[in-house]
């Protein structure tokens, strides 16, 4: 949280505005969300990605657990499983909706609800959990991804979503940050997903400020050691080397003796 604060005022130095690792909780996610553009292809990625698709098929498994620490992109890697899992053939449907440290029940199922077709509302006012629950068993094949998923939730009876027993072609895939959540969703695969190595940290790092064999010196020593103040976070890396692209040696400086200024202070080395 620290880093990611100190990133997004860096960033507005630089020019580019908006929290750092925020979805606006306002958009509604679409298939369109669903692509590989931000999918960072990493050892951990890639075997987390193999072993949820391995689960998915698996007709014994429907409750699946991704965790990790914030901004290691377990958002991006369920919606590349989303994005992949229609086109291996294992659902006809995807859903995905944020749950949050604070869920609103009613929004998470009115999201559901629209990837379905389905209208939450009646002349009688909301339709119940219930209700939802007889739609959703109509889908032969459907997984719904709840993102940031911070408690266990009962989703039978809070949101009415059929799982196990009630119907065996609806699958969950939750991601969170505490691996207890999980446990306590019972879910029968578990995965966990790290942060980037210092080498696949360097290369995305890299890649994104649009260094190369000719870029200066004295600018990627700078790199180097700030990708490394990233922690191994791609939701870090990505957008503060963007930031940083085309810069000049200066500004590279600069942004470095930002995020060491601040990681004294984090430290309480600085008055």
């Amino acid at each position: 949280m620290k880093k990611t604060q100190d990133i997004s005022k860096l960033l507005e130095k630089f020019g580019r505005r908006g929290p750092v690792g925020c979805r606006d909780p306002t958009t509604l996610p679409t298939i369109d969300f669903l692509c590989s553009k931000e999918f960072v292809v990493s050892e951990s990625s890639k075997a987390a990605f193999d072993q949820i698709i391995e689960a998915l098929k698996d007709e014994n498994i429907n409750m699946i657990g991704l965790w990790g620490m914030g901004g290691v992109g377990k958002t991006t890697l369920a919606c590349e499983v989303g994005s992949q899992a229609p086109k291996l053939n294992l659902f006809d449907k995807v859903v995905i909706t944020t749950v949050s440290q604070k869920p609103n029940l009613e929004r998470i199922q009115d999201q559901i609800a629209q990837y379905i077709g389905f209208d939450m509302k009646n002349e009688q006012g909301r339709r119940s959990e219930q209700e939802l629950w007889l739609r959703l068993k109509n889908e032969q094949r459907i997984l719904i991804i709840l993102d940031d998923i911070w408690e266990s939730i009962n989703l039978k009876e809070k949101i009415g979503i059929p799982i196990g027993d009630d119907h065996k072609g609806c699958k969950i895939l939750l991601t969170t940050r505490r691996q207890q959540v999980c446990r306590a969703m019972d879910c029968q695969n578990v995965v966990q997903l790290d942060c980037l190595d210092d080498d696949e940290a360097w290369t995305l790092f890299e890649k994104k400020a649009g260094l190369d064999d000719f870029s200066d010196d004295s600018i990627k020593i700078l790199a180097n050691q700030i990708a490394k103040k990233c922690g191994g976070l791609p939701i870090a890396i990505v957008p503060l080397g963007s930031a940083l692209k085309g810069k000049t040696y200066h500004e590279w400086q600069a942004a470095y003796r930002c995020l060491e200024i601040r990681c004294l202070e984090i430290r309480g080395d600085v008055p």
